[in-house]
């Protein structure tokens, strides 16, 4: 026992801890939850029960309603008109937007996120290991992202991919 805590003879110390339960969620999200887990006043936090994810359910982390279709296909249709997305591997910065967003549909894997846009309708998209090549290039959280294969003026590129796809996104 350590030497700071003492205990009167035959008291009793209960060694409480807490336990929570999550299903599939991202790295950021699992970061997130386990931040928020252990902030102080956590028991005044809001939360959300969910029910055990099914095998057969689609791999996107919030349902998904023709409304956030519309909106996503808005945006990744706006980001090609403006010629935002000059490459194919710039998708991977609207997937990793979305998936550090709490307001957009998440994906688990480069080719959940490359079947929902062709499900929308898009097509000349990425393959999932070009998506996948990249993911591996990006650190940090969004907007702070940090790149190992590219200089400050390409970061800030495709930062600002992200950026513009949530304006979009967020306008009504």
């Amino acid at each position: 026992m350590s030497e700071k805590y003492h205990y009167e003879p035959g008291a009793i110390h209960n060694d409480h801890h807490q336990e929570i339960n999550i299903g599939s969620v991202s790295e950021k999200a699992l970061g997130d939850i386990i931040k928020n887990f252990f902030k102080d006043g956590v028991e005044n936090a809001e939360f959300e029960e969910v029910d055990n994810v099914k095998a057969n359910e689609p791999e996107t982390s919030i349902e998904v309603t023709s409304s956030t279709e519309e909106r996503v296909k808005r945006c990744v249709a706006t980001l090609k008109e403006e010629k935002q997305l000059k490459h194919k591997y710039d998708y991977t910065w609207v997937m990793e937007t979305m998936n550090q967003s709490k307001d957009t549909p998440t994906f688990n894997t480069p080719g959940s996120f490359i079947e929902y846009l062709a499900n929308l309708g898009f097509d000349g998209l990425p393959s999932e290991d070009s998506i996948g090549k990249k993911l591996n290039v990006c650190t940090g959280t969004f907007p702070d992202w940090e790149f190992t294969d590219c200089d400050t003026t390409e970061a800030n590129r495709r930062i600002n991919i992200g950026k513009r796809f949530l304006s979009i996104y967020r306008s009504r």
